[in-house]
């Protein structure tokens, strides 16, 4: 179940959503999926950063000259 039908399914308003560690960077790609609506707050503890270098898996990401 995807995090957008469980917070639909769950009638989820103005919730906190909060990532540890790796799950920061879930909470983060799935706010900036969907959007901010029903979302009160984010909290982000011990989070790892997102994988921010180009490469082919990334090709999103920031050449590494951009360091």
């Amino acid at each position: 179940m995807t995090w957008r039908a469980l917070t639909a399914h769950l009638g989820l308003k103005d919730a906190i959503h909060v990532g540890h560690s790796t799950g920061g960077g879930e909470v983060v790609h799935y706010l900036a999926r969907r959007g901010q609506q029903d979302v009160y707050r984010l909290r982000l503890l011990a989070r790892c950063r997102p994988l921010m270098l180009k490469t082919d898996a990334n090709p999103e990401g920031l050449p590494k000259s951009g360091f």
